[in-house]
């Protein structure tokens, strides 16, 4: 129950519901929630790392995050690993990664998302902080 708790904080704190948008506060709450399982924090945690949005941009930090919330399930991580092997000039260039990391595996439990791709926070329809 504490995890949704988390992810409720960072949620709020990521779109500004209720207060004051705050990327640092985000990012620590969603850090929360993904160290506790939640693999839409984890996805979340992924997307900032990479961004660098309420924390030092990191792109092997982004990866483990975007793996946890894959190996969880997330769909939205596969895409992103993907894209990330295959484009970012901070990792080394894995073509079988990027290749890999879109296809699904029947070992993965695929959880629908609730918020649509590349989100984090509460409002769905657009793209998270730039």
């Amino acid at each position: 129950m504490r995890t949704n708790a988390f992810l409720e904080v960072a949620d709020r704190y990521y779109d500004g519901s209720g207060t004051t948008a705050d990327a640092q506060k985000s990012f620590v709450w969603y850090l929360k929630a993904a160290e506790n399982g939640s693999a839409k924090a984890q996805y979340c945690v992924g997307l900032l790392y990479e961004r660098g949005e309420g924390t030092a941009q990191d792109s092997r930090e982004a990866v483990h995050w975007f793996k946890a919330a894959a190996e969880n399930g997330y769909i939205d991580a596969f895409a992103e690993l993907g894209q990330m092997y295959a484009n970012d000039a901070n990792l080394p260039r894995d073509d079988g990664k990027s290749i890999d990391y879109p296809m699904t595996r029947p070992s993965v439990r695929i959880m629908q998302p609730k918020t649509s791709f590349w989100q984090c926070g509460r409002e769905t329809g657009r793209l998270p902080m730039s």
